[in-house]
């Protein structure tokens, strides 16, 4: 396996670490193997288990040289070698190891910093009726900055985001919702009708 050169970095401290240990490449795919076999067993359920969490730590190394290979694998057998990288707890430890970023929390910082910033100007100079009418409902800083951005533009909310209950699980999103071919985030409603509506019968 050949990996990148080590200045395709873009940034980041740790793109291809060192192996902690010499040879210790077969120690570390017997410790993948064991995470991919608590993944058979315990599904994304287990990525809080300690066992797991100290697995993906002590493989870090032996995920950068499967991500970084020059014979790149294709995303869904990386997902089969390391189910557990994408579940978003893991993906943020591996961001974070990656970058020294910890990226939710800067994400959540900048969204309430500058989201609130975004969301007083549109207060202060509605630029369309549709922005009024986002200006009048109460919702949280992430989902009002996306939705007032669309509005300004005049672009479709539907071409981004994909609004569901927000007790809905992936299988029921399947279920009740015709899932496009291009990406969109999804949104989960906090109104207290529907989350109410959506506890009860839970």
């Amino acid at each position: 396996m050949q990996c990148r050169e080590p200045t395709a970095t873009y940034g980041c401290t740790q793109w291809q670490p060192e192996p902690p240990l010499a040879n210790s490449d077969d120690v570390l795919e017997e410790k993948r193997q064991t995470l991919e076999n608590l993944y058979q067993r315990y599904g994304k359920s287990g990525a809080d288990r300690s066992d797991v969490c100290a697995l993906m730590k002590e493989t870090y190394y032996l995920q950068r040289k499967h991500i970084n290979d020059t014979q790149v694998l294709p995303i869904k057998d990386l997902k089969s070698k390391w189910p557990y990288l994408f579940v978003q707890k893991h993906i943020y430890a591996h961001f974070e190891e990656l970058t020294s970023i910890a990226i939710h929390k800067r994400l959540n910082q900048a969204i309430q910093e500058y989201g609130k910033v975004l969301v007083d100007f549109f207060k202060s100079k509605p630029t369309n009726e549709v922005v009024k009418k986002i200006l009048s409902s109460e919702e949280e800083v992430g989902p009002l900055v996306i939705k007032l951005i669309l509005a300004h533009f005049r672009e479709d909310l539907d071409g981004l985001l994909l609004l569901a209950n927000r007790c809905a699980t992936a299988a029921d999103l399947q279920a009740t919702h015709t899932i496009p071919g291009s990406p969109r985030l999804i949104v989960l409603d906090e109104s207290e009708t529907e989350s109410k509506s959506c506890c009860d019968e839970g």
